[in-house]
């Protein structure tokens, strides 16, 4: 299998994600990076669109740290050699099926661990940056419909710049794609960053769908754009008829790049991950037609206006990115926690939720390292997550 070094697919990660962090240095013998102009958010008084709901105002929490991690539960690596794994999704049988984000490519490792030569399918992405193959998930009838469905930069004529995102559907056979049919495209796009880009499957059946302002800040706040927004659509890409605003995708709005998305396991609840301007990373239980403040607020501050994050990084630089609550059986001390990767630091985190409403963090800390993409449940109990280049386990 081929190689990939470290730095030089962490150089490769830079130029796509550059999120809240300082990209790191170039690999030996290329020249200086051409400086970019910083973009700052808007600041200026916006709207506040209906219907919003608001969470109870509430004060900084502070949670206890947690125990060490048991020391019968290690890290082991799956498969190396690969370029920006992200959007893991196991399917029934045991197939993890992934996304190489810059490369363009959905693969499948088998049951036995391993990659599958042919890829499922390679697709015609734009080359600027942040863009890709971001987000894929599987139909919840999978085993009976073999649905695969993607999120992805679609390149224009050129090959390089960037026509739109989109959301297709493939048919699974024989570990190839077929059938492709597009679910909803136009969705926003630009020359550079926040795409979000993340699918999930939620517990009612709706594909939710995470999207980011794309540079353009003040469009989070504009109900009639999909900037800084999480679409929630039919499986087909039709409208669901109770979606909190009328005639329209947006399920919540006021984000400025949400990143990881999963569902909690006992209400259903959807919560994201979403990377601040300078710190400020958060963690957001989402509520139907809430306004989670972008460009306005980062972080806790208590505003009427806006629903507060659960979680935030203060100042630290952390860049969130993939996130799953734990549902397997083989680790039961960590049972409906919430896991998330950190694209600046490379830690697999771990917090707990308590209160009413399960908005509040109970207990945090890092379980793990080399977590910079994303992380999954795997049939056999334990999590799988990837760095850089690999996929790795952690379990027992």
């Amino acid at each position: 299998m081929r190689y990939v070094s470290r730095t030089a697919a962490l150089a490769v990660a830079s130029c796509l994600l550059a999120i809240a962090c300082t990209p790191p240095d170039p690999p030996a013998g290329a020249g200086d990076p051409t400086p970019k102009p910083t973009v700052q958010r808007a600041r200026a008084p916006t709207p506040t669109p209906q219907p919003i709901r608001t969470a109870e105002p509430r004060q900084n929490n502070l949670p206890t740290p947690v125990a060490q991690t048991p020391t019968d539960i290690r890290v082991t690596q799956v498969v190396d050699g690969l370029q920006l794994p992200a959007a893991l999704a196991f399917a029934p049988d045991g197939r993890l099926f992934f996304n190489e984000i810059q490369k363009g490519m959905v693969r499948i490792l088998d049951a036995s661990g391993v990659l599958q030569d042919e890829p499922f399918e390679t697709l015609k992405i734009s080359r600027r940056k942040e863009h890709g193959v971001l987000g894929l998930a599987l139909d919840p009838d999978f085993a009976t419909n073999h649905y695969v469905y993607v999120f992805y930069s679609q390149a224009a004529n050129n090959g390089v710049d960037p026509d739109d995102n989109r959301i297709v559907r493939f048919t699974e056979r024989d570990g190839l794609a077929h059938n492709r049919t597009i679910i909803r495209e136009n969705l926003p796009i630009g020359i550079c960053c926040h795409n979000g880009g993340r699918l999930a499957f939620g517990p009612d059946g709706k594909l939710y769908v995470t999207v980011g302002d794309q540079n353009q800040a003040e469009r989070a706040q504009q109900p009639n754009r999909l900037n800084g927004k999480i679409l929630r659509l039919n499986p087909d890409g039709t409208l669901p008829s109770d979606n909190p605003l009328p005639n329209s995708p947006v399920f919540a709005l006021g984000f400025r790049n949400p990143y990881g998305l999963d569902f909690h396991p006992l209400t259903g609840v959807p919560y994201v991950t979403e990377n601040g301007e300078e710190g400020h990373d958060e963690v957001n239980r989402v509520v139907a037609g809430g306004n989670y403040g972008s460009p306005e607020m980062d972080g806790i501050v208590n505003d009427p206006r806006f629903v507060d994050p659960v979680w935030e990084s203060g100042l630290g630089r952390l860049a969130p990115t993939g996130a799953a609550f734990y549902t397997g059986q083989a680790m039961p001390e960590y049972t409906h926690d919430l896991f998330f990767c950190a694209f600046v630091t490379g830690d697999l985190t771990r917090i707990r939720l308590g209160g009413p409403s399960l908005d509040q963090v109970a207990e945090q800390g890092v379980v793990a390292k080399d977590c910079y993409l994303d992380v999954v449940n795997s049939p056999d109990g334990s999590l799988y997550f990837t760095s850089i280049t690999a996929i790795h386990r952690f379990g027992r």
